[in-house]
């Protein structure tokens, strides 16, 4: 999944590259929501059919992605899909110049950076090689996800506008 703003660079830098390695060895088929949604069929219903069809879901967050609320709920169906299933489906992908702070804005994005692994497009483009051996190896590996733990400590994250009164002294 990504931004309809950064269809150019995906298939450039990833498609094109990700559909010849496993359409060779008929491995996987890659989805891509510009050549394989259904015309006219509900366009959640063709996010959900393409996760919950998927072997994985990449998404490609860019500070496009995050500011498209259809991205963002294709990254929240994909990760409920890799909670219901408990095994890691899904696979972030961070390009551009997105800060951590801009990761943790949105909830669902928060929730997969504090606990999972993430992987960040190269600036240097030696290291391509490198990179798109961590994203085939991420492909193909069928890993487990931990439950969360309701009773396990949160990370000590204060919420957004959240003024603890009883903190403040009369001066």
């Amino acid at each position: 999944m990504c931004s309809n703003m950064d269809y150019r660079w995906v298939e450039a830098a990833l498609l094109k590259k990700l559909d010849n390695m496993f359409s060779e060895e008929n491995i996987l088929h890659c989805c891509f929501e510009a050549r394989d949604f259904l015309p006219g069929e509900d366009h959640l219903s063709n996010i959900r059919d393409a996760i919950w069809g998927s072997k994985k879901t990449v998404c490609v967050v860019s500070k496009e992605f995050l500011k498209d609320g259809w991205c963002l709920e294709a990254f929240t169906l994909a990760q409920g899909r890799m909670l219901n299933e408990l095994k890691n489906v899904l696979i972030m992908l961070v390009v551009g110049k997105v800060a951590h702070y801009q990761l943790m804005k949105y909830n669902a994005v928060r929730a997969f950076v504090q606990r999972r692994e993430y992987l960040i497009w190269p600036e240097d483009p030696q290291d391509l090689e490198w990179f798109y051996e961590r994203l085939v190896s991420q492909i193909l590996k069928d890993t487990e996800v931990k439950k969360l733990d309701e009773d396990a400590p949160k990370p000590d994250i204060p919420p957004e506008n959240d003024i603890q009164l009883e903190d403040m002294q009369a001066q």
